[in-house]
């Protein structure tokens, strides 16, 4: 046993040894799995060449659902593909996945010239389903195969496979496209991809132990480093724990976002290359494969560094990691800010600038794809099913927001299509106007206002695909689901200014609330007008939505139901209020008086008032910017700006109007009644005081 720990402790003899060879072996794995990945993104550019015979008359959308199909199948058994390899090895689930795959490649010219586009998609959809295993399985291999001291050049080195295989997919299929068609693209990829299989058969193995090519010596250097000396006992996955950790969480949206980034570009490269550049085929998939050749060759310096500085005490893994991402993240957004404002036909610099965005992205190799063997080795492969998974989902969106971008984006409809859309907002905010009130009481206003505020911005992301895949038709449904959940909220934030607004201070700090949509239409009108000028009406929805969901992370951490619920508020602040609105002591809950609110003649009387003001304010609202272009002939900028005026003055006056609103009651100089009246003489904007009585309870 001594004799044993002893040799344990030595790296063996030699340079290359078996584990070199299955990390080699994996390299391949990905570099064909890629390659049958992202083959399309280069063949459909030659498929719907419109100079060539054979081509189909292939949409740009239906482009974007061929490139994005293949990711349908694909996050369908990430997460399950973990587990699978754990219980049945992965060297089974990667052999069977890339013989899968060659056999499909070869079938898919077949499928598009007697199935069409769909078919070409289910026969994506299957490689995608297979490939569902192969990053989880060989995640498993590398945390079995990897001694700790060569986890990072290991890893980078199977992992760098993925860019390799972009890079010589893309230079390869050019060619191959230019001198024997593209359907010698998918044949050449099938054959391949059985030779591998039929190799890795016979010298792949799923673990020293289980090898039986591998010395003793190298076996039990591996053994020792990892702590698997002697017998090993099956560990239960320990979900709980997995789904609890803000590390792993974060691990999940970091990528997310690098899948989003990373297919957007891959998917959309060599389209860019042929329609902005105007390269040809075989230039197109030379210049196209260059960044990724980059990121292939710097993951050798990466990964050595990245092993070299925790070896030497320079900086701790988590840093290292931490460095990776940084270089990884922001070198390639600076490149990519320099890329949009490269000038069409610029070939030199845009290539350059693209070499730079994927090569400097390598960092992602040594920095979140290690994460996970940093925190759970023998679980590896099921957290990195997991942020598969979810990454994937991305994938699948990537394209198709491209290819909602890329459209043709005006669309002819008529007044009534668009007074419909305008309109169908209404329809759904109507229906929980009533019931949202009680809900909030229930549930708690904050709940409430939180939810729709974060499946409107969910809604307002998806508005551009509803309208390039559904029409005007999906559009109206999206809206209608925006107003059935915006229906919640101004009943919620008027039970909530309820809690938190003392008596004293009530007119200030509802008309400050309530001035809100106001500063929200001035806003909107000015950014919607520019924002639209320069990156085409999408942007109106990604901007909004990508702020929506940055409100609901704040109010998740700030917002608070009540005073008492607070976690932040003084206890002076919390008597104040509770004094002012007679709530000091335990409280209990009302039944909502429904008879004496329908028989009330001043509450029928607001009902009036209320529509009166709805009336003018959304004819105005809706038709306003219409009226700028069409009757005065304002452009989109100055339309927005000049639609905004007005309610920015309503924004600027509800502030002295607040004031005054609390003021003259205070001063004794009219009552409650007699000022909301004066208010609404003079504009028809009211703030209802829950102390005026309007019924007898």
């Amino acid at each position: 046993m001594a004799d044993e720990e002893n040799n344990a402790d030595k790296k063996p003899n030699g340079i290359f040894g078996i584990r070199h060879l299955q990390a080699i072996l994996l390299l391949f794995a990905l570099v064909l799995a890629y390659g049958m990945r992202v083959n399309m993104s280069i063949a459909i550019v030659a498929m719907t060449d419109k100079d060539s015979e054979d081509s189909f008359d292939w949409s740009i959308q239906k482009q974007s659902v061929i490139l994005s199909s293949f990711f349908w199948g694909y996050i369908v058994l990430q997460i399950p593909a973990g587990e699978l390899a754990a219980k049945l090895g992965g060297s089974i689930l990667v052999t069977v996945c890339i013989g899968i795959n060659a056999v499909v490649s070869v079938l898919i010219p077949w499928s598009a010239y007697y199935g069409g586009w769909k078919l070409v998609c289910a026969c994506r959809v299957l490689q995608g389903l297979t490939q569902g295993f192969i990053v989880p399985s060989i995640h498993n291999l590398i945390g079995k195969w990897a001694p700790v001291e060569e986890k990072s050049r290991l890893g980078a080195l199977v992992h760098s496979g993925s860019q390799l295989g972009n890079a010589i997919q893309l230079v390869a299929a050019g060619f191959i496209a230019s001198i024997w068609g593209w359907p010698a693209i998918f044949y050449a990829n099938g054959a391949v991809g059985l030779l591998w299989t039929i190799i890795y058969i016979f010298l792949g193995s799923d673990s020293p132990q289980k090898s039986r090519m591998i010395s003793e010596e190298e076996r039990l250097y591996i053994q020792s480093s990892l702590g698997q000396v002697g017998k090993q006992k099956k560990l239960k996955t320990p979900w709980k724990a997995i789904w609890t950790s803000m590390p792993f969480i974060s691990l999940i949206i970091l990528h997310c976002g690098q899948n989003w980034g990373f297919w957007t570009l891959m998917t959309e490269m060599p389209s860019y290359m042929k329609q902005i550049l105007g390269v040809d085929i075989k230039a197109n998939g030379v210049m196209s494969a260059l960044p990724y050749f980059a990121m292939y060759l710097l993951s050798f310096p990466f990964a050595f560094l990245a092993d070299y500085m925790p070896n030497k005490g320079w900086l701790s893994v988590t840093a290292v990691r931490k460095l990776s991402n940084s270089i990884g993240f922001f070198g390639p957004a600076i490149a990519l800010i320099g890329l949009s404002y490269t000038p069409a036909g610029n070939v030199m610099v845009a290539v350059i600038l693209l070499t730079i965005v994927v090569g400097l992205n390598v960092g992602h190799i040594t920095g979140l794809m290690l994460v996970h063997l940093d925190l759970a080795p023998n679980f590896a492969g099921t957290l990195l099913g997991i942020t598969n998974c979810s990454a994937n989902i991305i994938s699948i969106i990537a394209p198709l927001v491209a290819g909602a971008v890329l459209k043709d984006e005006s669309y002819d409809w008529s007044m009534q299509i668009q007074s419909v859309i305008l309109s169908s907002f209404f329809w759904g905010y109507v229906i929980l106007q009533v019931p949202g009130g009680e809900l909030a009481a229930r549930f708690g206003g904050s709940k409430l206002v939180t939810l729709s505020i974060a499946l409107n911005a969910i809604v307002c992301m998806l508005i551009p695909l509803s309208v390039s895949y559904g029409g005007w038709k999906l559009m109206c449904a999206c809206r209608v689901f925006q107003g059935l959940t915006q229906g919640f909220l101004v009943p919620s934030i008027h039970g909530l200014i309820g809690k938190w607004a003392p008596v004293e201070e009530k007119g200030r700090l509802g008309a400050m609330v309530h001035s809100g949509p106001y500063l929200g239409n001035s806003i909107q009108f000015v950014a919607a007008g520019y924002i639209a000028n320069a990156w085409g009406w999408p942007a109106i929805f990604y901007a909004n939505g990508a702020v929506g969901v940055l409100w609901t992370i704040i109010y998740i951490f700030l917002g608070s139901d009540s005073p008492q619920k607070s976690r932040m508020i003084s206890q002076e602040e919390r008597l104040y209020i509770q004094s002012s609105l007679g709530q000091v002591g335990q409280q209990k809950i009302l039944k909502t008086p429904w008879k004496a609110i329908w028989t009330s003649m001043p509450f029928i009387s607001l009902i009036f008032v209320h529509c009166g003001q709805n009336w003018g304010l959304w004819t105005l609202m809706t038709e306003m910017p219409s009226y700028m272009r069409q009757v005065l002939g304002v452009d989109i900028k100055s339309n927005g700006l000049m639609s905004a005026l007005p309610y920015m003055a309503i924004y600027l006056l509800s502030y002295p109007f607040g004031f005054l609103a609390d003021y003259i009651p205070n001063k004794k100089w009219l009552s409650v009644t007699a000022t909301r009246k004066l208010s609404n003489s003079i504009g028809k904007i009211k703030y209802i005081s829950e102390r005026q009585v309007l019924w007898k309870l």
